[in-house]
């Protein structure tokens, strides 16, 4: 999953810390190594990676198979080019 947020405060703290909740309280899934501040590796080779929404971090982003945008990031939508995969807003 690749999760943008409009700064890397928000990325960071607002997204992901609740992604590393959530996946401690429900172990649906381990992880291959501990988690960075913004990438969670899963063992069944999953990832989540929350990003700052900038063109630097949003170009070049390939095999996503969910995208989600925070309400600040709705500018980056007609950007992105979704086939057959999930976008959540």
């Amino acid at each position: 999953a690749l999760v943008f947020s409009r700064s890397d405060r928000q990325a960071k703290e607002e997204i992901f810390d609740r992604v590393i909740h959530y996946h401690r309280t429900h172990q649906l899934v381990g992880q291959s190594k501990p988690p960075t501040t913004h990438d969670l590796r899963l063992a069944n080779g999953g990832r989540v990676l929350s990003l700052p929404c900038s063109e630097a971090t949003v170009v070049g982003k390939h095999q996503v198979t969910l995208l989600i945008l925070d309400e600040a990031t709705e500018g980056l939508a007609p950007r992105v080019r979704v086939v057959g995969r999930q976008v959540i807003r």
